[in-house]
């Protein structure tokens, strides 16, 4: 008995081989790379083992090839050209471009007990400021309203 199938890349209707029993694509290798694709992507997203050799072997094919991506842009300015518009569209779609080393320890506020100037640029006089206890509330807990007494707060002074 012939069965068929609808292949799940190019639809085209196509006779199973009886070998595989939940054949979903046809043997076309355009075909096939994208199944193999699909299952990488979800094997990536899955599994950690393999996310982790995944990046060690390309951090590896890189040192043995460190001027390859210089040489493909060089090569295909067609593709440089094409991945800068796209890339201001993903600055659109983010809307927040920031570089990874911006923010270092010496910029960043730290939880603690601070006094805080009304008018920084008039002389610092006791009535001018008041002091203030700092608490770090990380980005994901913005939209909840958080209200702590001082009595209920933890010794490390913020949210987990």
């Amino acid at each position: 008995m012939k069965y068929s199938f609808q292949c799940a890349f190019c639809r085209k209707k196509t006779k199973s081989n009886p070998r595989s029993k939940n054949q979903k694509y046809c043997s076309n290798p355009i075909c096939q790379k994208a199944r193999k694709r699909k299952w990488q992507r979800i094997k990536m997203r899955n599994d950690p083992d393999y996310r982790r050799n995944q990046r060690e072997s390309s951090a590896e094919w890189l040192k043995k090839n460190p001027d390859y991506y210089k040489g493909y842009r060089a090569a295909n300015p067609d593709y440089v050209a094409r991945n800068r518009k796209a890339q201001i569209v993903r600055n659109l779609r983010i809307r927040m471009i920031a570089k990874m080393d911006a923010l270092t320890d010496e910029y960043v506020l730290k939880p603690g007990l601070y006094n805080i100037v009304k008018n920084p640029l008039s002389e610092v006089a006791k009535m001018d400021t008041s002091l203030h206890e700092i608490f770090i509330i990380p980005r994901r807990y913005r939209h909840k309203t958080v209200i702590a007494n001082k009595d209920s707060i933890d010794d490390h002074h913020h949210f987990p």
